[in-house]
């Protein structure tokens, strides 16, 4: 992983000077990266060679989205080569590498020394399983941990910079590569598996006295539990979430604990991280520089009230490998304006929860 903290490490100011864009140079930037997204499928994906046969990618423009037809999991996993815009890749390869890795037969979780192959929980019915490359990933640190550097440098702060993180103890969840991470050189790292004793959490947590933690909503919360009954004494000046809702019980705990906010991401294994929290502020931030979201009624159509919206239509900027574009997301969000200090870009100001979450009990 240090080659992809490192790659990221030389992103990391480019992404703070994106901050201050204006909206004109961000949809010039989101213009300039669709088209190259929808060039590279078209020219090198069996899918998308045949979907966007007669579209003009030069000249596309991002109002004409809604040409292009929607893709969903079903669709990707029926068709996973198709997909796919890397020629030494392929589903049994990916399979097989992961099913060395289940048995310990190899260590290294990254193929060809590239890809990374993450599964979805399967939470909706299907297993999803997606490509990511080193250079997706080291994009998605910086999509991680950008607005807590550029928070820091604007409260000037010059402290030490020890990140804890918790994340899953499986090398198929993209959690364990993209937040134990060092975006910059002088972060000192912490990370253990959420399945750890939170007794032994504690005490791991006790002898490095993080500043940055990041954990799932469930984790954080249980280990904000912990602070209050004693277990636990850490003084972090800023607390982040993801992976799992976080609801009004998880964060009045987490700023009893420990006086501060909680700081929640909303992402995918799909599209990688979507939104994220500034410390000072509601809502969570869009990547709109690396995504273009669309809330679409069932039928596919553009709208702007997330209450006539059936799904969420997500597409990346920035993978190369297996390019995601208008792919059903399972949330449903609401988008507003953005913050101040970040003008150009939109913000999930809530997320509504999953489109697909239907239970059927009898005739209920």
């Amino acid at each position: 992983m240090e080659n992809v903290w490192a790659q990221a490490q030389r992103s990391v100011p480019e992404h703070l000077k994106r901050l201050s864009w204006t909206k004109d140079e961000l949809v010039n930037h989101q213009t300039k990266a669709l088209r190259e997204i929808l060039t590279l499928a078209k020219e090198k994906t069996v899918f998308y060679s045949d979907a966007l046969k007669s579209v003009n990618t030069e000249s596309f423009n991002i109002e004409d989205l809604q040409s292009i037809p929607p893709t969903n999991k079903t669709e990707h996993m029926d068709r996973w080569d198709d997909f796919l815009a890397v020629p030494d890749v392929s589903y049994d390869k990916a399979e097989k590498h992961l099913e060395k890795l289940r048995k310990g037969e190899i260590e290294n979780p990254f193929y060809n020394d590239r890809y990374l192959f993450i599964a979805t929980g399967g939470s909706t019915g299907k297993r999803g399983l997606f490509v990511w490359d080193t250079d997706f990933l080291s994009e998605e640190i910086c999509l991680t941990y950008r607005l807590l550097i550029d928070q820091e440098k604007r409260t000037g702060y010059g402290g030490p910079m020890r990140l804890a993180t918790v994340e899953a103890p499986t090398l198929l969840h993209g959690s364990r590569f993209i937040f134990p991470s060092k975006p910059l050189a002088e972060f000192e790292l912490l990370s253990f598996g959420s399945t750890e004793s939170i007794a032994e959490q504690c005490k791991r947590l006790n002898e490095f006295q993080p500043i940055y933690l990041m954990a799932f909503a469930s984790s954080t919360a249980e280990l904000a539990s912990a602070q209050l009954r004693g277990e636990l004494d850490i003084s972090p000046r800023w607390v982040s979430t993801n992976s799992g809702p976080l609801d009004d019980v998880m964060r009045t705990r987490i700023k009893e604990a420990w006086g501060v906010k909680t700081c929640n991401s909303w992402g995918c294994v799909e599209i990688g991280q979507v939104a994220v929290e500034p410390i000072d502020s509601p809502g969570m931030v869009i990547c709109d520089d690396a995504v273009i979201l669309e809330l679409v009624d069932e039928k596919d159509n553009q709208v702007e009230d997330a209450r006539d919206a059936a799904r969420v239509l997500a597409t990346s900027l920035i993978n190369k490998s297996c390019p995601m574009i208008r792919y059903e997301v399972d949330d449903v969000v609401e988008i507003g304006r953005g913050f101040s200090e970040y003008p150009a870009y939109s913000r999930v100001t809530n997320i509504l929860g999953r489109a697909t979450n239907w239970f059927q009990y009898g005739d209920v």
